[in-house]
């Protein structure tokens, strides 16, 4: 078995200093980047998807609603014809 050198933290970082290069971006790409960055999004509130949001949430209460009261009328109705009738 051949034993493997070791490596010091320095050596090694001598070899990664000297392979990786540093990189420079071109103007255009920092230029339109730091348009990107620093112009803020234009926000538009959506008013009539709001609109319909309400009407929609509003139509479901009253349906609930009404079906809430069927559903006790009912019951109100079947235990009174029930005390009705056992009398």
């Amino acid at each position: 078995m051949t034993a493997q050198p070791s490596f010091s933290a320095e050596d090694l970082e001598q070899k990664l200093s000297g392979a990786l290069q540093r990189v420079r971006p071109s103007p255009k790409f920092t230029a339109a980047l730091r348009e990107r960055i620093q112009t803020r999004p234009m926000m538009q509130i959506e008013q009539p998807r709001l609109r319909l949001k309400a009407v929609l949430l509003s139509l479901g209460g009253a349906i609930s609603f009404s079906l809430l009261v069927v559903a006790a009328l009912r019951t109100l109705w079947y235990l009174l014809r029930r005390s009705r009738l056992n009398v």
